[in-house]
């Protein structure tokens, strides 16, 4: 068993949570945060080509 699944096995589930669950939760967070971001950008770009008259749907 290497350093890291012992470290996971000992303190169950605290260490399991502490050191797998958080920085997962943190990183789906994280991408979810930027994939919103430059969805929102591209519809505000849209929506302000469409209301000028530079792009027609």
């Amino acid at each position: 068993m290497t350093h890291y699944m012992e470290l996971l096995a000992t303190n169950q589930p605290w260490n399991l949570i502490f050191y797998m669950a958080i920085p997962v939760i943190l990183a789906e967070t994280l991408v979810a945060t930027e994939f919103f971001v430059v969805y929102m950008q591209y519809t505000k770009n849209l929506l302000q080509d469409v209301m000028s008259g530079n792009r027609f749907l």
